[in-house]
């Protein structure tokens, strides 16, 4: 057993075996390396510069009740022991690619990254953010957080609101369980898998550096809920990584904008798109429950989109579907509504329209443009007696029902025909003016 009131390593291996070894304050620096295979009580500071290591199939405990439990600058801690921050004061880390090779449980204590401090997990370990503790991001590294690891989030993992902060990212597995916060001031991706419990939150923050809350790769399962302050900043971007959320947890009438790049969105029961609305321009988006859009356009440029509730309401919005592949109803009883009103439009300039729902599109001085792309599906489309649809564009292919009781305008400038399998039906109130 062994107790130093200050323990200064700068070099060798010094090991400790005993079954009760206390030090006040523990520097590691340059390639030191200190093995503790006993129990290793720090009451003080444990200070790590250069690059030393810290391992041993003891435990260690940083049991400092003011000050730094742990002021981690450079180096390694490694080992079977966990590494616990007990005493309730706070653990720095400032050095870039620091190595955390240890279980880290930070039950009674706050961790804060600052610099280009970053930390890489090796090995597999977990770190356990107790309840009501907290991890402050504020570092100008790529990623603060990365490796073979596992997060476990029980309390806040936050991005900096002082002013000047940085976006985060976190790149390892990350579990926000119940009763988990994300706070997000400062825009933070997130590129591992991970799947949260029902009561974990992500919160998007009102600050004008927000670059939102970004979900880049990995698979993830957000049982929780996705809320934010509304404004235009606070947006949720999904670029590679495979998503999926409550519909009653995901709380858009709080965030400025949903935008899917790549990878996958799958949004189970009911959803409510509001504020700056939807855009996809890539990967497989999946409503499986009722979808209700009260705000912002719908921007349909690429990939597969997928509205598989039994109504689809798309309000008043703009809607412009450019590239995408839409399924409008996985049902023949589904109903897909859209009224634009004077001033927004449904544009169909490429891409495909499918489905097996029916496709209502009415509305006083509604307008639907169709100049390119195909419609096809079984579910009949109708424009209503309040509808003008153009049809300007060559070689445009129907290829399903389409029943018209408004007027459609089949205009010259671009040579407008139509082919396909559909069938197009002119009811009696229905008017189509053909272009000389």
């Amino acid at each position: 057993n062994a107790t130093f009131t200050t323990g200064g390593f700068s070099g060798g291996t010094t090991t400790f075996n005993g079954t009760a070894n206390t030090v006040t304050n523990l520097t590691l620096s340059n390639s030191a390396t200190v093995t503790a295979n006993g129990p290793l009580n720090v009451t003080g500071t444990a200070t790590l510069t250069g690059t030393p290591t810290l391992n041993g199939s003891g435990k260690i405990d940083l049991i400092a009740t003011a000050s730094t439990a742990l002021d981690w600058q450079g180096g390694t801690i490694s080992g079977a022991g966990a590494l616990s921050l007990l005493g309730g004061a706070s653990a720095n880390i400032t050095g870039t690619d620091v190595t955390l090779g240890r279980n880290f449980d930070q039950t009674n204590g706050e961790v804060n990254i600052n610099g280009a401090g970053s930390v890489v997990m090796s090995g597999n370990p977990t770190w356990t953010i107790g309840a009501g503790r907290s991890v402050i991001l504020n570092s100008t590294a790529t990623r603060e957080i990365s490796g073979v690891g596992n997060v476990i989030n029980n309390g806040i993992l936050q991005t900096s609101n002082l002013g000047g902060a940085q976006p985060a990212e976190i790149a390892t597995t990350f579990n926000n369980n119940n009763g988990g916060m994300v706070d997000v001031f400062a825009g933070m991706t997130f590129s591992g898998d991970g799947t949260d419990g029902t009561t974990g939150v992500y919160s998007l923050q009102s600050t004008t550096s927000n670059n939102g809350l970004t979900f880049s790769g990995g698979t993830r399962n957000i049982a929780g809920t996705i809320t934010g302050s509304g404004t235009a900043l606070n947006g949720v971007v999904i670029s590679g990584a495979n998503l999926a959320v409550d519909g009653t947890r995901y709380d858009q009438s709080s965030i400025g904008f949903t935008t899917v790049n790549s990878g996958s969105l799958t949004v189970n029961n009911n959803v409510t798109i509001a504020n700056n609305g939807l855009t996809v321009n890539g990967g497989t988006v999946t409503f499986n429950g009722n979808y209700t859009q009260t705000g912002g356009p719908l921007t349909l440029a690429g990939g597969t989109v997928n509205f598989n509730g039994a109504t689809t309401n798309l309000g008043t919005n703009n809607v412009l579907l450019s590239g995408a592949t839409v399924n409008f109803g996985d049902n023949a009883a589904d109903t897909i509504t859209w009224a634009g009103g004077s001033t927004n439009t449904f544009t169909l300039s490429g891409g495909t329209l499918d489905g097996l729902g029916a496709i209502n599109l009415d509305g006083l001085q509604t307008k639907f443009v169709w100049s390119g792309g195909v419609m096809q599906g079984t579910g009949t489309l109708a424009t209503g007696g309040f509808m003008t649809a153009n049809v300007d564009g060559a070689l445009l292919t129907l290829s399903r029902p389409w029943t018209n009781s408004g007027t459609v305008n089949l205009l010259a400038s671009a040579n407008s025909t139509l082919s396909g399998t559909g069938t197009f039906t002119n009811q009696g109130q229905g008017t189509v003016n053909v272009a000389p």
